[in-house]
């Protein structure tokens, strides 16, 4: 295939390959097909069947199927750059072009977003697990005290601005700001008890 029909096939490849390796969080489209492959490998032959049982399903069509399933990783190699995908499309004959590029374009305009979609609507019914922040837990009375007289100490000696000081103590310790502004609203109660006591 050459001329006008494979350069706009080649841009619909192009254009397909980075929202798929967008899609994942992959640099470029080499590290996704790495994924892909090593995806498949790690697995049973039953995933990529169901894979393609579910597309079957979701799009039905009345071909027949060309590469058995014990082969797709064979098919695979065949396009895991972006230059052999480029080689492949390059060896298709010219009267192929119009069907590559109908097949690309359902890729692109349906298949994707669908894909896109049906991943949206199955990660909003996931629990919602909270957590993934700095800790929230207010620690001993002892290390209460410690940052608030570090933060007292920011504030008077230094001349920093209440936030600014709680912002450096909770990088400093690894704490929430909300923690050590909680903290810090606590302060007579730190600062007041001895050294020695405990919560």
């Amino acid at each position: 295939m050459t001329g006008e029909s494979f350069e706009r096939i080649c841009d619909l490849q192009r254009r397909i390959q980075g929202a798929l390796a967008r899609a994942v969080g992959a640099a470029d489209y080499e590290s996704y097909m790495a994924g892909v492959r090593e995806m498949y490998r790690s697995r049973s032959i039953s995933f990529v069947t169901a894979m393609h049982e579910e597309a079957r399903r979701i799009y039905p069509t009345a071909e027949s199927d060309t590469i058995p399933l014990d082969r797709f990783d064979d098919v695979l190699a065949l396009i895991d750059t972006q230059a052999k995908s480029e080689l492949v499309l390059a060896d298709l004959p010219q009267e192929f072009a119009p069907q590559a590029e109908e097949f690309l374009r359902f890729v692109l305009h349906i298949l994707l977003p669908d894909a896109r979609n049906i991943a949206l609507e199955v990660g909003k019914r996931l629990p919602i697990r909270p957590g993934g922040g700095r800790p929230s837990v207010i620690p001993p009375q002892p290390e209460c005290r410690e940052i608030c007289k570090q933060i007292r100490a920011l504030i008077e000696d230094d001349g920093l601005k209440t936030v600014i000081a709680q912002k450096r103590i909770a990088d400093k310790t690894g704490l929430s700001l909300r923690t050590i502004q909680r903290i810090w609203q606590g302060r007579k109660q730190y600062l007041a008890s001895p050294p020695n006591s405990t919560e």
